[in-house]
């Protein structure tokens, strides 16, 4: 299977914005032959950009946005796995998830393990530190950026089983080096990918990893 990596800009915090250029990116990932596009951390919304921006834009897992991704990928005929606030009552959780390139949803996973007061002044942790699923006959774990630096987490996802973990994630300088440290290809035989919105970057696209 090929795994796109749509790394977009670090400045754009405009929801349509952002959900149209994950349909033109899509598009173009699907046309390379990826059967799986993945998003940077909150996406959606933008990181960094305080408790009361993200709560504004945070919506429900089954929310409009969630209806417009799981549109596209229907559309494109690609698996979308993207990051966004997601609301659940009086909670807000940093979140992701899967949809198949039927716009049916794989999976949903909130980050358990809180980065600094960025996170920790905008989200309550997620509690279900295991989340798998299955795509054209892989196995896929979800974590999302900081919980990857938890040995257990990887642990666990090993014991399930699977055969790469997908991690979102909002990088900032200058810990660029996490995933190479954190995802080693021994011991754990599993593979790692991780979009990330690095700041200052300043190119938008897809990457195609086989």
């Amino acid at each position: 299977m090929k795994v796109a990596i749509f790394q977009g800009p670090d400045n754009s915090y405009d929801v349509e914005q952002n959900l149209q250029q994950l349909a033109q990116q899509a598009e173009l990932a699907a046309a390379q032959g990826a059967g799986l596009i993945m998003t940077s951390e909150m996406f959606l919304s933008g990181y960094n950009i305080g408790a009361d921006e993200i709560a504004a834009r945070a919506q429900s897992v089954d929310g409009d946005a969630a209806t417009r991704v799981a549109a596209i990928a229907k559309a494109q005929k690609i698996a979308i796995l993207y990051g966004y606030p997601e609301r659940d009552g009086e909670r807000i959780y940093n979140a992701a998830q899967v949809f198949d390139s039927d716009g049916q949803r794989l999976a949903a996973y909130r980050k358990t393990h809180l980065f600094s007061d960025i996170d920790h002044d905008a989200f309550s942790p997620g509690e279900n530190a295991s989340v798998t699923f299955m795509l054209d006959g892989w196995c896929i774990g979800l974590l999302i950026c900081y919980d990857v630096e938890f040995p257990e987490n990887m642990r666990r996802l090993a014991l399930d089983g699977v055969d790469f973990v997908a991690v979102p994630t909002a990088l900032m300088r200058p810990y660029e080096f996490v995933p190479q440290k954190c995802c080693p290809p021994e011991p754990s035989k599993m593979a790692c990918l991780s979009p990330t919105r690095i700041a200052a970057a300043t190119k938008t696209g897809s990457t195609i990893a086989a």
